[in-house]
């Protein structure tokens, strides 16, 4: 079994659906188990006595606490909200879990490369990422480093066929 990823990003429009699906697909055909939240049953309905933020939270924060490392599409104009809770959550659990390797953001939006600080991505949430990660605008580089941190489990003996 490959290194498990939370997949986090917005995911409210067709392309962001398309993008999120076909670079789940190349993470999958490079060994790894992607979690991504809208591949995941979500019925409401089925559930009457426990609300919607209820069911989508308890999903997303075991999708988020079972991962070793969480692969985050920050495209956009601002960070999605959900993301942001997503990378904090997985922030603080990396802290005092060796199975969490870290954070790697995709960015490639010329909207918000402006440049300076201020500008562009928040500093906090930038702070965040690269204090255990790193942004790229290149999935090759986000695939080399998730097979460095699957080494350095399977070595360590955090990653095996059951977990």
């Amino acid at each position: 079994m490959g290194i498990k990823i939370y997949f986090a990003g917005p995911l409210f429009t067709v392309y962001e659906r398309e993008w999120i699906k076909q670079t789940a697909d190349k993470l999958r055909a490079a060994g790894f188990s992607p979690f991504v939240p809208i591949e995941n049953p979500f019925h409401p309905e089925d559930h009457p006595e426990i609300t919607k933020q209820k069911l989508c939270f308890d999903a997303d924060f075991g999708g988020v606490s079972g991962a070793n490392a969480l692969f985050i599409n920050l495209n956009g104009y601002e960070v999605d909200d959900g993301t942001a809770t997503e990378l904090g959550a997985f922030y603080g659990l990396q802290k005092s879990d060796p199975s969490k390797k870290g954070i790697i953001a995709y960015h490639d939006d010329w909207r918000a490369q402006t440049g300076g600080d201020g500008k562009g991505l928040n500093l906090f949430v930038r702070g965040c990422i690269e204090d255990i990660g790193f942004i790229t605008g290149s999935l090759e580089d986000a695939i080399a480093q998730l097979k460095i941190w699957q080494d350095e489990l399977i070595g360590a003996g955090l990653l095996t066929e059951g977990n």
